[in-house]
């Protein structure tokens, strides 16, 4: 069976639910958003080439604002990780990684790969890294000064993690939680969306 691209995914998606709500008192149509990935694929070479590298991950933190193409790029890196060997762990704490419906992934993630969904990060972090042998995990915005400790810990435990937050560059995380979380990192990628989404704005620590 082919595999169903995510913009064809997207594309039913708004399609059905035009119809539902026209359908039914919801009307008129309100507004939507939503996210064509293939426009990133040029962007995602670089950074993957500098993540993944001689049979090595390397830490990544993405930074950028909302709808910068953070959630788009991180699935990306655990389907080529998981396509070049590593075990992966993706902590999807609201489904926008995995698209997983029922336990099942809607998105190709790659071969090799584990998804936590609908769990909080902490407890998500926990459960895999003692139980779950991750080579890398993934996780989407990492909120407060716990979720930052669960993934320096992941770190500590010999984890490779990729992560993101909101920000629209390195100085806005100065004298916060998150400064030391990008210290930590081997790479932090940033994002901006001023011409088009995804678009990398800088590169720290290739």
């Amino acid at each position: 069976m082919p595999k169903i691209k995510e913009y064809e995914i997207m594309s039913l998606f708004v399609h059905g639910l035009f119809h539902l709500l026209h359908s039914t008192k919801y009307h008129p149509l309100p507004h939507f958003l939503f996210r064509d990935g293939s426009q990133l694929q040029s962007f995602y070479k670089i950074i993957a080439k500098k993540v993944i590298k001689n049979g090595e991950f390397k830490n990544l933190l993405v930074i950028a604002p909302p709808s910068g193409g953070k959630t788009t790029l991180l699935r990306e890196i655990a389907r080529l990780a998981s396509n070049d060997g590593f075990n992966v762990c993706v902590i999807d704490e609201r489904r926008e990684i995995a698209g997983a419906v029922k336990g099942v992934s809607g998105l190709d993630l790659g071969k090799s790969v584990d998804v936590i969904t609908g769990v909080k990060k902490l407890k998500a972090y926990e459960c895999a890294i003692r139980s779950m042998n991750p080579d890398v995990v993934v996780t989407d915005e990492i909120y407060g000064a716990e979720e930052v400790d669960a993934v320096l810990d992941a770190m500590r435990a010999g984890v490779k993690v990729a992560a993101s937050l909101h920000a629209t560059g390195v100085s806005d995380l100065k004298n916060t939680v998150y400064e030391k979380l990008q210290r930590a990192m081997d790479i932090t990628v940033v994002l901006t969306k001023k011409n088009r989404v995804g678009e990398i704005k800088e590169i720290i620590g290739c």
